[in-house]
């Protein structure tokens, strides 16, 4: 059986054209600051390019011990080498599950009981709370409804959408296993500290 990644702080890339710097040179500091997974989130590049790119990224998830994950463009798994994808609703080519551990993005129950039915290994929940990503499109679920699902529903959820530092010890105490994000860190002034920040605030106070 194919292990569930780390996904206590998970790192999501953003559209490239937005970054000032590359992946490759923010990525390692986040790993260094206490992010656990990166998910590689890319539509724009080639297939030749995307599988370029992101094997580098895999390669430096290897080197400094996160979880590398692939988003969506899951026909190019193989050549990347990625052994733990995630899908969405958007998502044509459907993974396979004796090579693969599948994550599944979900934003209301029902959806979330989909998934389930098609045997997500773990489920990104959100948004959370508003976030500009996903203004108008979908509702902030809220962290009632987080904890709901995470009663409901066995496997690892992780949250995402508008969670800052602060929030993160109220979000683990609703149940998921980490928090998920993309501007937080890699819009961070400085990534190092911002992936500390979300580690400590991960370590709930009981």
């Amino acid at each position: 059986m194919l292990a569930i990644p780390d996904l206590s702080v998970l790192a999501i890339s953003p559209d490239q054209e937005d970054m000032e710097r590359p992946l490759t040179e923010v990525l390692p500091q986040l790993i260094r600051g206490g992010v656990s997974a990166f998910m590689f989130r890319e539509k724009r590049l080639s297939d030749s390019m995307f599988v370029q790119q992101g094997s580098a990224l895999r390669h430096i998830c290897e080197e400094e011990g996160a979880d590398f994950i692939l988003n969506e463009r899951i026909e190019l798994a193989e050549p990347l080498g990625a052994s733990i994808v995630h899908v969405t609703w958007k998502t044509t080519c459907q993974p396979d599950r004796s090579l693969q551990v599948v994550g599944r993005s979900v934003h209301s129950l029902e959806e979330a009981q989909a998934a389930m039915d098609l045997g997500a290994d773990y489920l990104l929940v959100g948004p959370i709370f508003p976030t500009p990503s996903k203004e108008g499109l979908v509702d902030p679920l809220g962290l009632d409804a987080l904890a709901e699902m995470c009663r409901r529903f066995a496997v690892p959820s992780v949250a995402v959408g508008g969670i800052k530092a602060d929030a993160v010890d109220a979000v683990k105490k609703s149940g998921a296993v980490g928090v998920a994000g993309i501007s937080c860190f890699f819009a961070a002034a400085d990534p190092l500290v911002a992936a500390r920040q979300f580690r400590a605030a991960g370590r709930s106070k009981k």
